[in-house]
């Protein structure tokens, strides 16, 4: 593994918040080679996405079809699931502590 690559996500992450600095913890959070967009409504959320990928365009970045998924109600993270409740632990986590 070269030097470059060894540093290729945190190149990456400070690449995109410098681009989305007014928009990081506004709408949007990044995280190693993810970028997540969350709106209060469909209609912000809606603007939300198609500002944020207007601007990766203009900057010369492309989404994964293959990664990207919109209008998700909740998503496991980390070992934390987000929802419309806010931040909590999965439920596999929870499970094999109980187990």
């Amino acid at each position: 593994m070269m030097q470059g690559d060894m540093n290729a996500p945190a190149s990456f992450v400070r690449v995109i918040e410098d681009l989305f600095h007014k928009e990081v913890a506004e709408y949007v959070w990044v995280y190693i080679d993810d970028i997540f967009i969350f709106s209060n409504t469909f209609k912000d959320y809606r603007q939300d996405v198609t500002a944020v990928c207007d601007k990766l365009r203009k900057a010369g970045f492309y989404e994964n079809t293959k990664k990207t998924m919109f209008f998700a109600q909740k998503l496991e993270i980390l070992g934390h699931m987000i929802d419309e409740d806010g931040l909590h632990p999965a439920p596999e986590k929870i499970r094999s502590i109980i187990d």
